[in-house]
Protein backbone atom coordinates (compact mmCIF):
# COMPACT_ATOMS: atom_id res chain seq x y z
CA UNK A 1 0.00 0.00 0.00
CA UNK A 2 2.75 1.99 1.01
CA UNK A 3 4.74 1.70 -1.79
CA UNK A 4 1.26 2.31 -4.40
CA UNK A 5 1.13 5.56 -3.06
CA UNK A 6 4.60 6.92 -3.32
CA UNK A 7 4.28 5.28 -6.96
CA UNK A 8 1.18 6.90 -7.94
CA UNK A 9 2.32 10.50 -6.20
CA UNK A 10 5.43 10.40 -8.27
CA UNK A 11 3.12 9.47 -11.09
CA UNK A 12 0.70 12.10 -10.81
CA UNK A 13 3.32 14.58 -10.18
CA UNK A 14 2.11 15.80 -6.87
CA UNK A 15 6.26 15.08 -5.99
CA UNK A 16 9.27 14.38 -7.36
CA UNK A 17 11.78 11.71 -6.79
CA UNK A 18 13.69 13.46 -4.36
CA UNK A 19 10.56 14.69 -2.23
CA UNK A 20 10.04 11.12 -1.41
CA UNK A 21 13.57 10.13 -0.65
CA UNK A 22 14.07 13.15 1.33
CA UNK A 23 10.85 12.85 3.30
CA UNK A 24 11.74 8.88 3.90
CA UNK A 25 15.39 10.68 4.90
CA UNK A 26 14.01 12.53 7.87
CA UNK A 27 11.47 10.01 8.90
CA UNK A 28 14.71 7.42 9.19
CA UNK A 29 16.51 10.55 11.28
CA UNK A 30 13.61 11.23 13.43
CA UNK A 31 13.00 7.56 14.11
CA UNK A 32 16.59 7.22 15.11
CA UNK A 33 16.85 10.70 17.28
CA UNK A 34 13.63 10.19 18.84
CA UNK A 35 14.97 7.87 21.89
CA UNK A 36 17.92 9.84 22.67
CA UNK A 37 16.23 13.08 22.28
CA UNK A 38 13.30 11.41 25.29
CA UNK A 39 16.30 10.81 27.34
CA UNK A 40 17.28 13.85 27.46
CA UNK A 41 13.98 15.66 27.97
CA UNK A 42 13.64 12.89 31.04
CA UNK A 43 17.40 14.09 32.44
CA UNK A 44 16.25 17.91 32.17
CA UNK A 45 12.75 17.03 33.77
CA UNK A 46 14.09 15.01 36.23
CA UNK A 47 16.93 17.74 37.09
CA UNK A 48 13.93 20.08 37.34
CA UNK A 49 12.71 18.18 39.77
CA UNK A 50 15.28 18.35 42.09
CA UNK A 51 15.75 21.67 41.79
CA UNK A 52 12.02 22.77 42.67
CA UNK A 53 12.64 19.91 45.89
CA UNK A 54 15.39 21.48 46.65
CA UNK A 55 14.14 24.55 46.99
CA UNK A 56 11.04 24.07 48.26
CA UNK A 57 12.37 22.13 51.08
CA UNK A 58 14.83 24.95 52.03
CA UNK A 59 11.74 27.01 51.80
CA UNK A 60 9.88 24.98 54.22
CA UNK A 61 13.03 24.66 56.75
CA UNK A 62 12.91 28.36 56.39
CA UNK A 63 9.29 28.77 57.57
CA UNK A 64 9.96 26.57 60.04
CA UNK A 65 12.95 28.49 61.81
CA UNK A 66 10.50 31.06 61.66
CA UNK A 67 7.82 29.28 63.17
CA UNK A 68 10.18 28.29 66.20
CA UNK A 69 11.73 32.05 66.53
CA UNK A 70 7.96 33.16 66.52
CA UNK A 71 6.85 30.80 69.78
CA UNK A 72 10.26 31.18 71.28
CA UNK A 73 11.18 34.36 71.14
CA UNK A 74 7.29 36.34 70.27
CA UNK A 75 5.86 37.44 67.40
CA UNK A 76 8.80 38.72 65.08
CA UNK A 77 11.38 36.23 62.81
CA UNK A 78 14.09 38.95 63.49
CA UNK A 79 13.83 38.59 66.94
CA UNK A 80 15.41 35.04 66.46
CA UNK A 81 19.14 36.67 66.07
CA UNK A 82 18.03 39.09 69.23
CA UNK A 83 17.18 35.82 71.19
CA UNK A 84 19.79 33.37 70.31
CA UNK A 85 22.56 36.12 70.96
CA UNK A 86 23.93 35.44 67.48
Amino acid sequence: MGTALVVSTIYLRHHYVIDILAGLALAVLAYAAAPALDAWWQRQRDRADIRGMRTRAEGRARRLKGQHARTACGSSVTRLTLCSGV
